[in-house]
């Protein structure tokens, strides 16, 4: 094979796993919109609390947090993780205290 050939295949291929790093996040970025866990990020964290969770992805987190009165009122028997649990997407160094008051206050605002 010819130097050249081999550095258009080298490309290609370079090209293609960049593609496919920048689709990640926007892949689970779309998901937490339709309140979905992600595809792409890896669990990192369960808490105690019903079942909130870290994900952590390249440059991104997701946090799945459990809305405790959906939770601890409800008979949850037939429901899905989803039904009782808002998905947020958000930079690498938030926290997950703070993402959960904001949410909080942003329920108590709507309601």
């Amino acid at each position: 094979m010819k130097y050249k050939t081999k550095r258009i295949i080298i490309r290609i291929i370079l090209i293609i796993i960049l593609l496919f790093i920048i689709s990640m996040p926007i892949v689970d970025f779309a998901r937490s919109k339709n309140n979905k866990l992600p595809i792409f990020a890896t669990m990192i964290a369960l808490y105690d609390d019903g079942g909130s969770r870290i994900y952590i992805g390249l440059g991104y987190k997701v946090y799945a947090i459990v809305d405790q009165d959906k939770f601890f009122d409800e008979n949850n028997q037939n429901k899905k993780y989803e039904d009782y649990t808002d998905i947020i997407f958000t930079h690498l160094f938030s926290s997950f205290e703070k993402e959960r008051i904001k949410l909080k206050n942003k329920k108590s605002v709507t309601i």
